[in-house]
């Protein structure tokens, strides 16, 4: 089963930037991509945002009115 995860990138010290998920999964890129900018928005050190690809994890939330929705 394919879904999409939202990620956000934050500085790291001393490892470099690191890319972090949460246990989201979405049904398209477009939510999850959406998912990880709104996350972007309120965390503080993150850097960037991005949505990947994941073949083992069941879809579990919806975005919806722009609100992370579980299933």
């Amino acid at each position: 089963m394919m879904s999409w995860a939202p990620e956000v990138q934050v500085k790291g010290e001393g490892e470099g930037d690191r890319w972090h998920r949460n246990s989201l999964r979405f049904a398209t890129e477009k939510e999850a991509a959406d998912s990880a900018r709104d996350l972007y928005s309120r965390w503080t050190l993150t850097t960037a945002h991005r949505a990947t690809e994941s073949k083992e994890d069941p879809v579990n939330y919806k975005r919806l009115d722009g609100r992370d929705v579980p299933l």
